[in-house]
């Protein structure tokens, strides 16, 4: 899809690669000086060459900042869980206490019944297949690690191990993952085109709520961008937008949006830079159930950083 993408595009071109220090021989450039680029997210899972996608665009946004823009989406977000559920490094593979939405379904990851696997090759194809929509990503992967080797000449095998480790590096801050969040935004604004992965939360729930606070007033008419509060779902019950945060406009809204976003990535990377420096990472059942945000879901479960996986947070672009 890259390759039919970049060749079909009027703004984008392959050319030679000059720098020692990147994989391919060739990168992509932009073919026009006023051209810019958005990538809407979703990053990876599907089509396979994740990596391969992810460093070309990471190598085009170092070469022109301004002109190269991310917009995360929900599977790039969700890989914030595979070192919570993966562990990292030399560390002990951390016991996994289930998963809530699974509860009294008697399927692998049920907390009250069969927990997933501590083997580590089990554990991701679970992550990935059973409970992120995946279930060709491990063998895409594994696919891809192959292909590089032959690049290289390599006749060594790739062995399930391996796509297990490059998951847990790619997933890693100083991955390919993590230096993609770390540029990404939730929603862009291009001139008067907003961009997001998805749409806003206009459920029917807030629509009712608006169309009724419009049958209550007495004065002027109510929109429903009067309140931004709605999509802003990390707001505690009973706060508002406006009276607790200071949001009255869109701009004011993108600038906290983005904001949010921005300082749950650094806690993120903040948190594994602290486990790796201290070695103070807890094991076993009962600390996995308050380290591991799946296993209760919500925000106030697991690491601060997990409000960003939080479902709530991603309505925004799910």
């Amino acid at each position: 899809v890259l390759f039919r993408s970049v060749r079909s595009s009027k703004v984008l071109d392959f050319s030679k690669s000059a720098d020692n220090g990147f994989p391919y021989n060739e990168c992509i450039t932009f073919s026009r000086d006023d051209a810019m680029l958005i990538f809407g997210g979703d990053l990876w899972d599907k089509g396979g060459y994740d990596l391969y996608v992810a460093r070309q665009l990471l190598y085009l946004k170092r070469r022109f900042p301004k002109r190269v823009f991310f917009v995360c989406g929900n599977r790039d977000i969700n890989k914030l869980r595979i070192l919570q559920e993966m562990g990292w490094g030399d560390q002990d593979m951390p016991k996994h206490p289930g998963i809530m939405w699974f509860k009294g379904t008697g399927r692998v990851g049920d907390p009250e019944g069969s927990l997933p696997s501590d083997d580590p090759v089990e554990r991701l194809q679970w992550i990935l297949g059973k409970t992120m929509g995946s279930p060709d990503a491990f063998e895409l992967r594994k696919g891809e690690l192959e292909w590089e080797r032959q690049q290289k000449s390599s006749t060594e095998k790739v062995s399930n191990l391996d796509v297990v480790e490059s998951y847990r590096n790619s997933c890693h801050p100083n991955g390919e993952m993590g230096q993609f969040l770390s540029h990404s935004h939730l929603a862009l604004c291009v001139g008067p085109i907003l961009v997001l992965h998805g749409c806003l939360p206009l459920t029917e729930e807030v629509m009712a709520a608006a169309a009724h606070a419009n049958s209550e007033s007495t004065s002027t008419s109510i929109s429903i961008w009067d309140d931004l509060s709605f999509c802003m779902p990390w707001i505690k019950p009973g706060e508002s937008a406006e009276s607790d945060y200071g949001v009255s406009t869109i701009e004011e809204w993108l600038e906290a949006l983005n904001t949010f976003f921005g300082e749950k990535v650094k806690e993120w990377q903040n948190e594994i830079r602290r486990i790796e420096e201290t070695k103070e990472r807890a094991t076993g059942t009962e600390a996995s159930k308050s380290n591991i945000w799946v296993h209760r879901l919500g925000y106030h479960f697991g690491p601060s950083y997990s409000q960003l996986i939080d479902r709530k947070s991603t309505r925004l672009n799910s």
